[in-house]
């Protein structure tokens, strides 16, 4: 499982991002933080001038293979991940 940050959240859902469709394939399995959903929110809204509703509606449908993390840091899920191997 790897988190998914925000710049790869962003290389995601944006369409004209040259690494889009590599950073999609990671969209199926990952884990991400809520914090780096309203990054992406913030960051596609405000730098990239996309509309708030299409935005809104992106996001959702971007995390159907995602696990989000409430209130977690990103040392943690780390720490956690490689426990676990």
């Amino acid at each position: 499982m790897n988190y998914l940050d925000t710049g790869i959240l962003i290389s995601a859902i944006y369409l004209r991002d040259s690494n889009q469709e590599k950073c999609s394939v990671l969209l199926k399995e990952g884990v991400t933080s809520t914090h780096a959903l309203a990054e992406v929110f913030a960051a596609l809204t405000g730098q990239y001038r996309v509309k708030n509703d299409i935005v809104s509606e992106a996001l959702p449908k971007t995390g159907e293979g995602i696990e989000v993390l409430f209130h977690c840091r990103r040392q943690d899920i780390l720490h956690q991940e490689l426990v676990r191997r």
